[in-house]
């Protein structure tokens, strides 16, 4: 599994690999949360979550509720991809546990690292 992290801002892009997978090992990257007024949205990828649509998928990252702005195919066959934006509630939390429900049923919740 991967996950990417987007800082959107007016004039400028950020994007980086939060969860990097490969071989025997994994590593997290952290993500930085923005100022007031940037979105930070992290995407993550699994499968058997399309059914569930935007409004049948509901994320927690610590705790708080994070906005799904979107849940459905991916640009890859049999991949399905969430789009959520973290809150800004976030930052400075170090290691922080993201958990998917999609139609009532918990995927493995991640762990992610924040700024």
């Amino acid at each position: 599994m991967s996950a990417c992290a987007t800082n959107r801002r007016a004039a400028e892009r950020n994007s980086g690999v939060v969860v990097q997978i490969g071989g025997d090992s994994f590593g997290a990257n952290p993500v930085a949360i923005g100022a007031s007024g940037e979105t930070v949205v992290l995407v993550l990828a699994g499968t058997g979550l399309q059914a569930a649509g935007t409004a049948g998928v509901k994320v927690t990252a610590a705790g708080i509720d994070a906005p799904v702005l979107y849940a459905g195919p991916s640009s890859y066959q049999g991949l399905d991809q969430v789009n959520i934006q973290l809150p800004a509630a976030l930052s400075c939390k170090g290691t922080v546990m993201v958990q998917l429900t999609a139609s009532g049923v918990a995927a493995n919740p991640v762990q992610i690292v924040v700024q």
